[in-house]
């Protein structure tokens, strides 16, 4: 049923056969061979451990209940408390916990409450912020690994590959054949420290109802370290891929699966030392359940447009995550509450906009020298006391372009058809986002008037939107022509 390519080929003889091993109780559950593929857990699920529980530094434990859900959060309730004084609220580092699930940690544990029932059995509750299964780690300080695989929402379906060919004729449905063989991994290299990898698996599997038959394929993202790294660095570099996504998509992603290793954490199975598997679950405040499903022609980037220059783009994108943070702080957020409007999403954008041609730009409206020349001189020529002298330097300190200026030269350098289009009479649209903007800072009833709302502040922002798009898909380094086309869809 394989050859030496990794095809498996079923037809209705090769369902017969697998079907008689479920009846003899046998559930087929094939996965690709080696270290790569495994059985991950999901982190968008609600799960519930029972055990019990300690501190790293007492030998009491708690009988309790954790309980995850992808939500609303991790909550540990414990009959005990770890907080036994009145008014300690600290939070608890580090929580093990020997549970139904196996060994956990517990990370970050805020403090919520203590009650006592009538009985007098007194009740804490915590809230985890990471939860870990696989392992009692007693410090922070040992919980590092030196590689993570995860699943990123939206990555399989924006690649857009699939290893499945099949021969279905549907006007007769007697014969037919399914063969599989796994997509070509796609490696890249991350600051000369990590070697990555997306890595791409068909499992199939047999059962239910009606025989079913299921092949289900999946991407995994893969970091490894050459050495040992902190988990919330390494939560910071999935947070920096699934961001990467996000744009490239137009729709928020986030991480669905999470599972951590380091060549230090051990196990024994029949006899043979293995690697652990930690698995990861923690509230992200990405996930949202109206996040859309992306598919091919909805994308702002398509794969295939860049496919052979993958490897620097996100090379490129972990470089620029840290000298654009200001921008993408403020322009990544819209996409966690993407289809709701208001006018704090209009702010968040003019200050990215800002931010990013404070960066990129020429900043000085003239040269910083000729500015302190002409300060100086006019401090001096005004006879003002100490006191009003500071309060008149303090006030000449307009040596940055104004905002229409900064919208003018971003505009002119975009050479986008879409942009000039969108943004119109250019007089006219500087004065509704100047206007705006002052309103929505200070609202000042003055400035009311002039302010847009509505929907004319909606299109008001996306003008905007498209600018910072495509200005940070360019800092990336992908050719605008690989998403004119794209852009004019989204933002036409």
């Amino acid at each position: 049923m394989e050859d030496s390519y990794g095809y498996w080929i079923c037809n209705l003889e090769t369902v017969l056969v697998l079907l008689l091993l479920h009846l003899k109780g046998i559930f087929i559950n094939k996965r690709s061979k080696g270290d790569r593929w495994l059985q991950y857990l999901t982190m968008i699920t609600t799960k519930t451990y029972k055990g019990k529980f300690k501190t790293p530094d007492s030998d009491e434990w708690f009988n309790g209940t954790l309980i995850y859900d992808h939500e609303r959060g991790s909550e540990l309730e414990i009959f005990g408390s770890f907080n036994p004084f009145l008014f300690d609220r600290s939070t608890q580092p580090i929580i093990i916990g020997h549970t139904s699930e196996g060994k956990v940690t517990l990370i970050d544990n805020w403090y919520k409450k203590t009650k006592t029932t009538r009985d007098n059995v007194v009740i804490g509750t915590y809230q985890p912020n990471i939860i870990l299964e696989g392992h009692n780690f007693k410090n922070i300080d040992e919980i590092s690994f030196d590689k993570v695989i995860f699943q990123v929402f939206n990555l399989f379906e924006w690649i857009g590959k699939t290893g499945q060919k099949t021969d279905f004729k549907y006007y007769n449905s007697d014969e037919y054949s399914i063969s599989y063989k796994a997509i070509n991994d796609i490696n890249f290299s991350l600051n000369n420290e990590i070697d990555g990898s997306i890595t791409f698996d068909g499992p199939v599997s047999l059962g239910g109802k009606a025989n079913k038959m299921e092949l289900h394929e999946e991407a995994y993202v893969t970091l490894k370290y050459q050495k040992s790294k902190k988990l919330e660095l390494i939560i910071k570099d999935i947070i920096t891929f699934i961001d990467a996504i996000t744009i490239f998509t137009n729709e928020q992603s986030y991480p669905t699966k999470i599972t951590l290793k380091d060549s230090s954490l051990k196990k024994e199975k029949s006899k043979i030392e293995q690697q652990k598997l930690i698995h990861c679950n923690y509230q992200n405040s990405f996930y949202n359940s109206q996040h859309k499903t992306r598919n091919v022609g909805e994308f702002i980037v398509d794969f295939d447009d860049v496919e052979s220059d993958f490897p620097a783009l996100i090379s490129k994108w972990f470089d620029l995550y840290e000298t654009l943070d200001s921008v993408l702080l403020l322009f990544l957020k819209h996409f966690k509450d993407k289809y709701r409007f208001s006018s704090d999403k209009f702010m968040d954008t003019i200050r990215a906009v800002e931010n990013f041609h404070r960066i990129n730009f020429n900043n000085e409206r003239i040269p910083q020298e000729r500015f302190e020349e002409l300060v100086n001189r006019i401090l001096n020529d005004v006879n003002l006391d100490l006191k009003d002298s500071e309060w008149l330097a303090g006030r000449l300190q307009g040596n940055e372009p104004t905002l229409k200026n900064r919208l003018m030269e971003l505009i002119k350098e975009s050479d986008s058809t879409t942009i000039k289009n969108r943004v119109g009479k250019f007089k006219k649209f500087c004065w509704a986002v100047t206007s705006s903007r002052n309103y929505y800072t200070h609202y000042d009833q003055k400035l009311e008037g002039t302010a847009k709302k509505g929907s004319e502040l909606f299109e008001l922002t996306r003008t905007l939107r498209a600018i910072l798009t495509l200005y940070i898909l360019k800092e990336i380094g992908i050719n605008y022509k690989d998403f004119s086309n794209n852009l004019r869809y989204h933002f036409g």
